[in-house]
């Protein structure tokens, strides 16, 4: 049974990665997660009472549809970007553009290395903003929206410090040195070195102390680095280097400190990042965590196996050689099957958390993650004379699945019990 429910989740992985959007909204409401990475850094702006506000679009070239075109590929996509106010009634800002990407050959397309980079900027009033982004594939039709709340600072302390942008990699040209920006905000494990620019301001020529340090999740202080520097009034451009020994897999922040002389504090910021092993999802940030969602396609056996490792270490090669076994294209870096598998993880404990449970563990995310999205959802949440309920329809496998809404709390069940091998997951 298992092997035919692996096959089941295979194929609807490579349905989901290959079909293009219907045009029934109903059927797709559960059927992506955003797939690009946006970062926004808040810098001292010449305009009177504003601030700047550089915004970043990160697209990566997986995740666009190429088109070949004579002995290229072609792939272009629009970005629709909105800022609005607080209360999300008003729109500030809006700014519509394509984007047109061009690979000199197919393995460029496929490389999870590539990416295509956007940067718009803003003047804004310091105070709190609502930023929605939506990015369509024009070729696939298929689009992404995200949404974030951002904060613009004030810069009005005697020494403020704008936000950090982490560095992939810095160029040496005859114009002075580029900076490629790391907008996903992430690390590879065995990488020993963090690069990152800020910008200083003083209202004064004065020397300070500039501590940078790195934190794990738990708020651990792993690393700090001291430098003395002289900062002129005015705004003094700072590109930071750490030697890390190295980083080990999960969540670090980087912290910039500005002190005087005394050690009196000043000013001072801090950036979240990821620390990943090559090919493991993002959003994969506990591996302990990682082996026990793993229960809707590995047998009990085989996560016993894992846990029975003696060191992390151990635990994580024998996490890697479970997903190995199950890579539909061993030949490339990407392993589809577990990049969707957790894909489905994050987008049901985005939408389907329920009392005390993380929405994977609940009725409705064991059949997303096992099956995908439903091609076809028939929702009843208001009825009078009955409770709330869903209907999920798969139509390539021919199943129905009924979910009530016993509680009125949004805790909703799965009410078939003739689909033993995902109600045996129940809790």
């Amino acid at each position: 049974m298992r092997k035919l429910f692996f096959i089941a989740f295979i194929l609807s992985t490579f349905l989901s990665l290959i079909a293009q959007e219907k045009d029934d909204s109903k059927s797709q409401i559960y059927s992506i997660a955003p797939n690009f990475h946006l970062d926004f850094l808040n810098y001292k702006s010449t305009e009177e009472g504003k601030s700047r506000v550089d915004l970043f679009i990160q697209v990566p070239y997986t995740n666009i549809q190429f088109v070949k075109s004579g002995d290229k590929f072609i792939a272009k996509y629009s970005v629709n970007l909105s800022v609005f106010d607080e209360s999300k009634s008003n729109i500030i800002k809006n700014n519509i553009w394509n984007e047109t990407v061009t690979a000199s050959n197919f393995n460029q397309t496929s490389s999870y290395k590539n990416f295509n980079l956007s940067l718009r900027t803003f003047q804004l009033e310091p105070g709190n903003y609502f930023i929605r982004c939506v990015v369509e594939d024009i070729d696939s039709k298929r689009n992404v929206a995200s949404e974030h709340t951002l904060e613009v600072l004030p810069f009005s302390e005697e020494v403020s410090l704008s936000d950090l942008l982490l560095i992939t990699e810095i160029i040496e040209t005859d114009e002075g040195q580029r900076f490629v920006p790391n907008i996903s905000q992430t690390v590879e494990s065995n990488d020993e070195v963090i690069n990152f620019y800020f910008e200083a301001y003083s209202d004064s020529d004065r020397v300070a102390k500039i501590i940078y340090g790195i934190k794990d999740k738990n708020e651990n202080q792993n690393y700090t680095h001291t430098i003395t520097k002289k900062l002129n009034k005015g705004t003094n451009e700072i590109l930071g280097s750490l030697q890390y020994p190295s980083f080990t897999f999960g969540e670090y922040e980087l912290a910039v400190r500005i002190e005087d002389t005394t050690g009196t504090f000043l000013g001072g910021m801090g950036k979240s990042f990821y620390a990943r092993v090559i090919g493991l999802p993002r959003s994969v940030t506990d591996l302990q965590k990682a082996v026990d969602q793993m229960k809707y396609i590995a047998e009990s056996s085989e996560i016993s196996y894992i846990e029975r490792a003696e060191s992390f270490q151990e635990k994580l090669e024998r996490f890697l050689k479970f997903w190995e076994e199950k890579d539909p294209t061993p030949n490339t870096k990407a392993n589809e099957a577990m990049l969707e598998y957790y894909r489905r993880i994050e987008y049901a404990n985005r939408n389907f958390k329920a009392y005390r449970r993380e929405g994977w563990q609940t009725d409705m995310g064991m059949v997303y993650v096992s099956l995908g999205a439903p091609d076809y959802i028939e929702r009843q949440p208001f009825a009078i004379d009955s409770k709330p309920y869903e209907v999920w329809d798969y139509y390539n496998i021919n199943r129905q699945f009924v979910f009530v809404d016993y509680t009125g709390f949004g805790d909703y069940r799965l009410t078939n019990r003739d689909y033993r091998d995902l109600n045996r997951y129940r809790y």
